[in-house]
């Protein structure tokens, strides 16, 4: 016989449930939402409801499982927080950790059918496949958005020669990558001619007074790596076949 403690014995006699632990009260699942990891399916919109309710909840996690390909379409906007007493943490979590793929320039190309999680762009200009939108200039903040922004076990692929970057977290208060890896689709190669100048990733700029931690990162193929702000930590980070590796505003 299983002990039960009595407020639970009490409540169970009274014929009222117990509330639940709340656990995964802060997890949204993009694909609840209709997002499909098919390779064609465009999701910036699902995307964009998933993170209006996370936001509203006040923070949270973004989950993108592998159903069937691994490969989402579209791309993620973080909604601006600008009041400066309401930090939030933003989670955009891959269901597997990506292989790190990373070494001498080939040509070989990356998966299409992926035991990871890709989120891929699906514009071929414009904003970053993940960014972090710009709180009104006229804000209690002045412009950040006061969210922390984690990403972790999540490829983002874009385009040879891309006109849109990869992770753009420059208006975020803080961010910490890990187990990301983010290309242009093709193994180690640099892209065929960087004339649009766009980074891989670009983390908070200078000023925001907080920390960048980065963890297993690779970036490969833009004409910029990796624009680092301050305050910025990196362990297993690997920046190749770009233009230029790493930029210090």
């Amino acid at each position: 016989m299983v002990a039960l403690a009595l407020p639970l014995l009490l409540l169970l006699a009274a014929g009222v449930a117990p509330v639940a632990s709340g656990v995964d009260d802060r997890v949204f699942n993009a694909a609840d939402y209709g997002a499909i990891d098919d390779d064609r399916t465009n999701n910036t919109a699902a995307f964009a409801a998933c993170l209006a309710d996370l936001v509203a909840a006040g923070g949270g996690q973004l989950l993108l499982p592998r159903a069937q390909l691994g490969i989402y379409r579209g791309s993620l906007a973080i909604p601006a927080v600008a009041s400066e007493n309401s930090w939030m943490t933003v989670e955009i979590v891959g269901g597997v950790e990506p292989t790190p793929v990373f070494g001498t320039v080939g040509n070989l190309s990356l998966c299409t059918n992926c035991s990871h999680v890709v989120l891929k762009s699906a514009e071929a200009d414009g904003p970053a496949a993940i960014t972090a939108l710009k709180a009104s200039s006229g804000s209690a903040t002045g412009g950040w958005s006061m969210v922390f922004v984690s990403i972790r076990n999540l490829e983002i692929r874009t385009h040879d020669n891309p006109a849109i970057g990869g992770i753009d977290l420059l208006d975020a208060v803080q961010c910490s990558l890990a187990n990301v890896l983010v290309t242009t689709g093709m193994y180690a190669t640099q892209c065929a001619m960087p004339t649009h100048g766009t980074s891989g990733v670009v983390l908070p700029r200078a000023g925001n007074g907080a920390y960048t931690m980065l963890r297993n990162v690779v970036v490969t193929g833009y004409a910029t790596g990796i624009i680092v702000g301050e305050h910025t930590d990196g362990d297993g980070v690997a920046v190749l076949s770009c233009l230029n590796g790493l930029s210090f505003p």
